[in-house]
């Protein structure tokens, strides 16, 4: 630590002031580390994350790998999985830097950002030859990070096998070619004379599938003048691109194939093509009625209200397939390919519970929730159905049922920490959130409990923090994307050339 720099610490321990730039907020990182100065070294790592570029993020990453700082190192390396390309491809981007753990596990991560895995391959020689006289060790290990597609890198493996990192490489005694899914690796058999690179080779641990999310979630922000829509990077919410806005309130989203149907309380406004990033130019039919619930299994859009079940078919109208005998629906979810529905008896007022296969056209009678609602939220969780009630005036309004179909029964979890006014629950990710649907404007008159999410862990409640951006979750509409199909045609398009992806504001 230079004197210099260490003046500077001193004063801002007496005044609290300090002037960061990116090119003195890793030896202050250090120093702050090496002095126990917490608060100084958090502001560093904060200061990295929100200046974190294309040419300082892995020495960011480096430092934070050195002082231990986990949630500095996470950011930076997601960071550089999302941004490799431009990384690699930046005069000063610092790739043949990193320390041989960090540079295998970005090279090997499943979400890394490259349009083919010859951007890959040309870092690892890039690597290599920075420093070939220690690195050559690591070659094998590194090869076995490749995952070649046969058809489309028949010419990058002939590269490979023939270059000089290989072919006059002492460590290396041969190539062992193995298919796993839809594509090859390569694993290397390595000189037994050096055991510590066949300890390193045997305890690596790789994957077998392809460099691809298996979801994608789009996210409708509610605006003064409407909605903004993001696409995330992956199945994770740190990264995300702007790919649309409308001047409407969207509250609802459901995907039919590569249409994305939009809801503004209760009505359709619009469809969206997720492919083609573009607003459909055509007229959609209005629900069949102003109560119910819309739901879309695989290529379907299914409407149930009271009493009537109704599908849409696609460009001509809604047309009425099954209606209920002696009950009214309250409600209904999707459940698998199925239909979860919940509702009362005509004559007695008694809950009821039905599963409705659209397939066969079949009913299922299940049993009934334990205690009677007539207003709830239904949500489908891990297989599971939430029952969340939305009623304040009825009993136990805390108190969330569920059902499981591997058990054909209900059960209750602890009851919700708050009551709210007007009960808002959905499922973000694998978490179940519950808030106060109600405007900012009418929260001003009320006393409004924290939203909360449910541990699966620990089985309880916890409340969300006020710094953290899922606070003001009824300020967000979800949709999970899990269509392989469509996921795999929006991720090709995704990863090419000059796709800006920004920090979210959710993390």
């Amino acid at each position: 630590m230079d004197s210099k720099l260490l003046e500077c610490v001193l004063t801002y321990m007496y005044t609290g002031k300090i002037a960061l730039d990116v090119n003195n907020v890793c030896d202050y990182m250090i120093a702050s580390d090496y002095l126990v100065i917490d608060d100084l070294l958090k502001m560093c790592e904060l200061f990295a994350i929100q200046k974190m570029t294309r040419t300082n993020c892995l020495k960011i990453l480096t430092v934070a790998s050195q002082i231990n700082r986990c949630d500095l190192f996470n950011a930076c390396f997601r960071y550089a999985v999302v941004h490799f390309t431009d990384i690699y491809d930046s005069v000063n981007g610092g790739l043949e830097e990193l320390f041989l753990e960090i540079f295998i596990k970005l090279i090997g991560s499943d979400n890394l950002n490259v349009v083919s895995e010859r951007s890959v391959w040309e870092a690892i020689i890039s690597w290599t030859e920075a420093n070939s006289s220690d690195r050559l060790t690591y070659v094998p290990a590194l090869l076995s990070c490749l995952r070649l597609q046969e058809e489309a890198n028949g010419e990058l493996l002939k590269e490979v096998i023939s270059h000089s990192i290989v072919t006059k490489n002492k460590y290396i005694t041969g190539l062992i070619f193995f298919k796993e899914s839809n594509f090859h690796r390569l694993k290397c058999e390595v000189n037994s004379e050096h055991p510590r690179l066949e300890r390193l080779h045997k305890n690596m641990r790789f994957s077998n599938s392809p460099r691809e999310p298996n979801r994608l979630h789009l996210i409708a922000r509610h605006t003064y003048r409407g909605s903004e829509l993001f696409i995330t990077y992956d199945n994770e919410f740190d990264f995300f691109r702007k790919i649309e806005e409308t001047d409407c309130l969207v509250d609802m989203m459901l995907q039919v194939g590569q249409r994305i149907y939009m809801f503004e309380q209760n009505t359709i406004i619009d469809s969206f093509d997720i492919l083609q990033e573009a607003w459909e130019q055509r007229e959609v039919p209005p629900l069949p009625s102003d109560y119910g619930s819309a739901i879309s299994i695989g290529e379907k859009l299914f409407f149930i209200d009271f009493s009537t079940l109704s599908i849409y078919e696609f460009n001509i109208r809604w047309n009425i397939i099954t209606m209920a005998q002696n009950h009214l629906i309250m409600g209904a979810v999707r459940l698998n390919s199925q239909i979860f529905l919940v509702g009362v008896h005509n004559r007695n007022n008694l809950m009821l519970c039905e599963l409705y296969d659209p397939a066969n056209n079949s009913w299922i009678s299940l049993p009934a929730p334990h205690l009677h609602r007539e207003e709830f939220i239904l949500l489908e969780y891990h297989g599971k159905v939430l029952l969340i009630p939305t009623d304040p005036d009825k009993d136990h309004p805390k108190r969330i049922e569920v059902f499981d179909p591997n058990q054909n029964t209900w059960i209750s979890l602890p009851d919700l920490p708050f009551q709210y006014h007007y009960t808002g629950a959905v499922i973000v990710g694998d978490r179940i959130l519950v808030y106060e649907n109600i405007e900012a404007r009418r929260r001003q008159h009320l006393k409004v409990g924290p939203p909360v999410y449910w541990e699966d862990r620990e089985e309880l409640w916890k409340l969300i923090n006020e710094s953290s951006p899922w606070f003001h979750i009824e300020n967000f509409s979800y949709l999970l994307l899990d269509d392989h199909r469509i996921v795999k045609d929006i991720i090709a398009k995704n990863k090419g050339p000059g796709t800006e992806w920004q920090r979210s504001f959710l993390v």
